[in-house]
């Protein structure tokens, strides 16, 4: 019995497909504001705007610095002349001139994020969205943030400005040089899967292809063995085990399905992709929850894995196989190492040669790509800005007449914010079958190696906290292990929440002792490791959780939703186990 999850006939080899980066004829600016400093409940304001247009830079200062900006632009620019970026701008500086928004667009907007819109007659884009990091990891000036308060920074004026400057060059010099060697791109993920295609194509995957092979696509294995407070007895140490560049390494080192053309079996052969089975697992193979986090602790079922887990669950004796139920098999597959190895080689190079800019690009670009080919369009949403004193017409409302399907989604001041599935959708399936292959990959490496690790107590997608580890270690090569730090305590509250705390003294990279980060049963103590996801927890407070107690946690960042109201995340944290 055999399907085909796509007419395949008539098809063309596969073959790269040149990048062409996408030139702007607009001048490449950006901009930046500061504001009052994040505090408990604080909806803060902006006091002073940067904008550099790749040529001159000007400053505005005073509680109508917004104003100020926008004057300058209508005064000095033409209409659609500037491509103006802010780092973060989606999520944050775009909130403080929407009363600038124009109407009657339709901007690009995921989630909450505002990725490009016109403001003024000018597009404003999120310079997150093509680089994914925080300035400092480019380069960032220190400054007090204490120097911004309300009553107290006329008095540190000259400073704060030259800070903000210094921020807007250097987001410029970023921005400019992704311009410059990639073109004119609105995500890292929409520049990095075109780039691996000029290396290495591949079919894409329709609708229902795309929801046949979902089911076998999953995240990073993120799993708590042991939870509490663990001790490292007198002369033993507890080790953080990284592997360097998971994604890209199996991307270069594993054999991925990238065809579309599917047929279904039951007997496992050198072209099985994926797997159905029943079988007894001794954490091998994940269950997805109802929330969508992954279980591995399922001891009985029916596992949805791609031949990579399978693999290393027989490799390792993690499963016990009772029944093969089906496999789909492919018959186009690819490594994807031209891609990895010019890239990877490319960043060596750049490191080597003080270029931390491309050092940065090309890191984002390697690990960008596997991510894009796993996008569900399915709810994707297009937007429609109009002026609440002109809504849209009759046949674009949602009535029985509303063959176009839009809603209205908020209103934002004096503009109505109207929504409606994305006609385009279609064409932005990729291929889940590799993202599900290149994952699945990552998850199997982790679990050979968890095998060769003595005393697991934690691991997360590309790293293991041990007692030992009898693997091959090798910091140099790409996908090697390697000996991250080393420490006597180790507090895991839950996943994504642990600390890794030494009693051996630090030192910075000058070589100057640190001060200790806390006391820990009467001991000085050092934090070699720490994760948090979604609330910034000191060491002590997952200490405290670990011993059952509860952390209130109150985000002083302001959350900006699309009506341009903010709320303030405060939730209770407590340990959740594995």
């Amino acid at each position: 019995m055999s399907y085909e999850l796509d007419d395949g006939e008539g098809l063309k080899p596969l073959e790269p497909k040149p990048y062409k980066p996408r030139k702007t004829k607009k001048r490449i600016c950006v901009y930046d504001t500061e504001t009052d400093p994040f505090a408990e409940g604080r909806v803060v304001k902006p006091f002073c705007v940067g904008f550099y247009d790749g040529e001159c830079y000007f400053d505005f200062w005073g509680d109508d610095c917004i104003d100020q900006f926008f004057a300058h632009l209508k005064e000095h620019y033409q209409d659609e002349e500037l491509l103006i970026y802010a780092h973060n701008g989606g999520r944050f500086d775009f909130y403080f001139q929407l009363d600038y928004l124009d109407t009657d667009q339709e901007p690009f907007i995921m989630g909450a994020r505002i990725v490009s819109a016109m403001f003024q007659g000018q597009e404003f884009r999120d310079s997150y969205r093509i680089i994914p990091s925080p300035l400092s990891g480019y380069q960032k000036t220190e400054i007090d943030y204490a120097k911004f308060e309300r009553d107290v920074r006329h008095l540190h004026k000259r400073e704060i400005l030259d800070y903000l400057k210094d921020d807007c060059v250097y987001l410029y010099d970023l921005v400019k040089t992704f311009h410059d060697d990639f073109g004119d791109r609105l995500t890292i993920g929409s520049t990095a899967l075109p780039m691996l295609r000029s290396f290495h194509d591949f079919r894409t995957l329709s609708a229902k292809a795309d929801e046949n092979l979902r089911p076998f696509y999953y995240g990073g294995r993120c799993q708590a063995f042991e939870t509490g407070i663990m001790r490292a007895r007198p002369g033993e140490t507890f080790k953080v085990y990284d592997r360097n560049s998971m994604y890209p390494a199996v991307m270069l080192e594993e054999r991925h399905p990238v065809g579309f053309q599917y047929k279904l079996g039951r007997r496992i052969n050198e072209n099985t992709a994926f797997v159905c089975v029943d079988a007894f697992n001794d954490g091998a193979f994940p269950m997805r929850g109802e929330d969508g986090s992954l279980d591995f602790t399922v001891k009985r079922g029916r596992f949805w894995i791609t031949i990579h887990e399978y693999n290393a669950a027989i490799a390792t004796g993690t499963a016990k196989i009772i029944r093969v139920l089906h496999v789909r098999d492919c018959d186009e597959w690819d490594t994807f190492s031209g891609f990895v190895t010019h890239f990877y080689e490319a960043r060596l190079k750049a490191k080597a040669e003080g270029d931390k800019i491309r050092d940065l690009f090309y890191k984002l670009l390697l690990n960008s790509a596997y991510g894009k080919f796993a996008q569900n369009p399915s709810d994707y949403e297009s937007f429609m800005l109009r002026d609440a004193f002109n809504p849209p017409e009759l046949d674009e409302l949602r009535t029985p007449e509303n063959e176009k399907g839009w809603y209205p989604a908020t209103v934002c001041g004096e503009t109505f914010i109207w929504a409606r599935p994305s006609p385009h959708a279609w064409r932005s399936y990729k291929n889940v079958g590799i993202a599900a292959s290149i994952t699945g990959a990552a998850r199997a490496n982790l679990l050979q190696n968890l095998a060769l690790a003595v005393r697991p107590m934690y691991c997360d997608t590309d790293s293991i906290i041990c007692s030992g580890f009898t693997g091959e270690t090798d910091d140099k090569r790409l996908g090697g292990w390697k000996l991250e730090a080393t420490g006597h305590v180790v507090a895991v509250a839950g996943k994504k929440l642990y600390c890794v705390l030494t009693y051996d003294a630090q030192t910075d990279k000058a070589g100057n002792a640190k001060p200790h980060d806390l006391v820990f049963e009467g001991r000085k103590a050092w934090v070699i490791k720490l994760a948090s996801k979604g609330a910034k927890l000191t060491a002590a407070e997952i200490i405290a959780l670990c011993k059952g107690e509860t952390v209130l946690y109150k985000n002083p960042v302001p959350n900006f939703k699309l009506d341009g109201t903010a709320e303030f995340i405060q939730r209770n944290i407590r340990a959740t186990g594995g």
